[in-house]
């Protein structure tokens, strides 16, 4: 059965240097090119999904930064006017349709490792705290027609600062904090940044706090995932900007790839030997790629925060 969600790459092209973000390091390692896609680029991904029911539109790069980024993103609901779609931006974009955008989507993440300029500045590294400030209010005066939510990447450097971001998220009027423990989507283990011991969040004491000012706070992660129990390569899919296939959102290193959707029918890739050699492997715990995978290893600090 081929799956419902998927998380479509639209460019791999960013304006900012965020230092969370291993982009600069996968490029310059090969693991990823830097390009987007075109929207008949997105017309065969169509052809070939057409019944996708939850489109996460994100990748490696910024979409808003893309001059066509509005008519891409009319062409997504339009080929897809049933399905969930959901962006994520930096907010650091120099202009877009805001009101038209609420329209096509459900919802927008907008990226804030910090709460205030400095701290926001220092995470972000090439952005302005005062271009996002403005950029976020643009899209709240819609936020009846479409969810807003802030993502803050926690670790050892901002991991104080959450409940400050809580309050910047109550004045900005965004309903919904969602928290990522620091990742490394490189492969190569470095969670030197990580939260961690003295570092560790109460988040039960920020959801407290964000229910008493009316705005959700969500912890990613779960404390019991395995990865012999993850829905990548089965029920989700994982489309880079140039068609390919990969294994899963924390491991888009094109030296993995499965197979090019805009070139390959996409039954063969998802009934290949290839794909069905490493999901026998992952539900038996063998899969090399799996073993340092961030969600596995944000275990046991989600057992501390929650």
């Amino acid at each position: 059965m081929l799956p419902d969600y998927a998380m479509i790459e639209p460019t791999t092209v960013c304006n900012l240097k965020c230092i969370s973000c291993f982009r600069d390091e996968m490029i310059e390692d090969e693991q990823i090119s830097v390009g987007s896609f075109s929207i008949s680029d997105l017309e065969k991904i169509h052809k070939q999904l057409p019944e996708l029911k939850h489109i996460r539109f994100h990748g490696m790069g910024e979409l808003f930064i893309l001059k066509n980024h509005v008519k891409i993103i009319e062409k997504l609901r339009e080929l897809y006017p049933n399905a969930w779609i959901e962006l994520v931006t930096n907010g650091q974009y120099k202009k877009t349709d805001a009101q038209k955008i609420a329209t096509l989507v459900d919802r927008i993440t907008f990226s804030m490792s910090g709460a205030d300029k400095k701290s926001y500045e220092e995470h972000h590294v090439g952005g302005n705290w005062e271009r996002f400030i403005e950029n976020i209010t643009e899209f709240v005066q819609f936020k009846e027609r479409i969810s807003l939510e802030v993502n803050y990447v926690c670790m050892v450097s901002n991991s104080k600062n959450l409940l400050p971001a809580l309050n910047v998220c109550k004045q900005l009027g965004v309903e919904t904090l969602r928290i990522n423990l620091y990742q490394d989507w490189s492969g190569k283990d470095n969670l030197s940044m990580s939260v961690a011991d003295e570092n560790i969040i109460d988040i039960k004491d920020l959801i407290h706090q964000g229910n008493l000012i009316g705005v959700e706070v969500h912890l990613m992660g779960n404390p019991d995932f395995k990865a012999s129990e993850c829905q990548w390569m089965d029920k989700r899919i994982l489309i880079s900007y140039n068609g390919e296939v990969l294994p899963c959102c924390m491991r888009p290193d094109h030296k993995l790839n499965l197979g090019n959707i805009f070139d390959e029918d996409i039954d063969s890739i998802w009934t290949s030997n290839k794909i069905e050699t490493l999901r026998n492997a992952r539900v038996n715990n063998e899969l090399d790629f799996c073993e340092n995978c961030p969600y596995v290893e944000n275990v046991n600090i989600l057992k501390e925060c929650l």
